[in-house]
């Protein structure tokens, strides 16, 4: 997982990083891009099918493949109206359709309103869905899952259908589509369903807290018919619809923006280091042996807006008198290494350390009491930990000079 920033102190020099926007890409020719689903960790789940031709058809169908946006339903001039898409037919044409009973969908039967004659020739959809939540927030299993089942169904013979589901971001990634099913195809058929579902991890991606379950259909009406209406459908809203006046229907009804239970999105955020951070001087304190203080500067800057979202209530690790060793090494019984509090969803960390090191405290008191603070070797991390020193090119002081054992530079 990328970091969105960190901003470390050490030894009293104050270091920070350009916050960025972690999985925006990068707009080009001026144009404002996307932003993209944050996180390595998940991608959405989208099936990239080969087209497909209905009979009769020369139209090669991709599954979602035209944009959406919420449109009003439309009729033809004369059109019959019904709970959904209806056909035009002369009495000839009418008669010679083979009719079907209405199926029964979402456990009732779409019942024509008062306007509606007995003879009229509709295909309706209904889609039922359940979301839920579990895992904990700031954790990795926090998630929401949505799943879903499609319907429709015809009180006629279709020619053909082709239908696909999916599942649409309509809060900070709006139009993104998370989740699309394999799509389906039928011969002649009155019904058709399809059914899906998808897991967000709250922690690995800024979107869907808000989403809408898409619902796409191609239906190829009986020879010498024509659509002629989409009209409206109870609890559901169109996204598309085109083909009125042909035998091919396109539409695209959805649920409409709802809640998936997710809280909103915040930076993540963990505080690191040593008396700096952890708010030393500033009790009451939250860990005693630490002296994490809630004044301290890590959750002052809670809610502060760092491209677009909060920071988050800092998870503060930083620790009195911690060390560079004690962010890999546990410096007290009990209490882990500060690197340890670092998860994958971490996008912000803060880090001062460096202090405790040079001995500043006794320093600090030396110098204030009369002691010669003209000179003295300075401290570097190679002494503490030799390990880390590279032998794969010269090691120079600050001046560029080669360093000896006697030159006593940084190195």
């Amino acid at each position: 997982m990328r970091l969105l920033a960190a901003v470390v102190v050490i030894g009293g020099l104050l270091v920070s990083a350009q916050p960025a926007l972690a999985g925006t890409p990068a707009a080009g020719d001026g144009a404002a891009a996307l932003p993209a689903a944050r996180g390595e960790g998940w991608q959405p789940e989208i099936q990239t099918p080969d087209p497909v031709t209905l009979p009769r058809t020369t139209k090669e169908i991709t599954p979602f493949a035209t944009p959406l946006s919420p449109t009003q339903p439309k009729a033809l001039s004369g059109a019959t109206k019904g709970p959904g898409a209806t056909l035009k037919a002369d009495g000839a044409a009418r008669a010679a359709i083979r009719r079907a009973d209405m199926p029964t969908l979402r456990g009732a039967s779409p019942q024509a309103g008062p306007d509606d004659p007995p003879t009229g020739l509709y295909c309706t959809e209904a889609i039922t869905r359940s979301t839920s939540v579990s895992g904990t927030p700031n954790q990795t299993n926090y998630a929401a899952s949505v799943s879903y089942l499609a319907e429709f169904g015809c009180n006629f013979w279709l020619d053909a259908a082709y239908i696909a589901t999916g599942v649409i971001d309509r809060g900070r990634f709006d139009g993104q589509l998370l989740y699309t099913s394999a799509p389906r195809s039928y011969g002649q058929t009155y019904y058709g369903a399809s059914s899906g579902g998808v897991g967000i991890p709250a922690e690995l991606f800024d979107g869907g807290r808000n989403v809408e379950i898409a619902f796409e259909l191609y239906l190829l009406a009986p020879i010498g018919v024509y659509w002629g209406g989409c009209f409206p459908i109870p609890g559901l809203r169109y996204l598309l619809c085109e083909g009125l006046g042909t035998d091919l229907l396109h539409i695209v009804v959805g649920t409409g923006p709802f809640g998936t239970g997710l809280q909103p999105p915040v930076i993540r955020h963990v505080a690191l280091g040593d008396s700096y951070s952890s708010g030393t001087g500033a009790p009451p304190y939250s860990d005693a042996l630490c002296r994490r203080s809630p004044a301290t500067f890590s959750n002052l800057i809670t809610g502060t807006l760092l491209p677009g979202l909060p920071v988050d209530r800092p998870t503060l690790a930083a620790c009195h008198g911690a060390k560079t060793i004690d962010l890999y090494a546990s410096q007290h019984p009990g209490v882990p290494p500060q690197l340890d509090a670092i998860q994958p969803h971490t996008r912000l960390v803060t880090l001062t350390i460096g202090g405790n090191d040079l001995g500043f405290a006794a320093k600090l008191t030396g110098c204030y009491l009369g002691a010669d603070c003209s000179g003295g070797d300075r401290w570097s991390p190679h002494k503490s930990f030799p390990r880390y020193r590279s032998s794969s090119r010269p090691c120079t002081g600050r001046s560029g000079r080669r360093c000896t054992p006697a030159a006593n530079s940084w190195c």
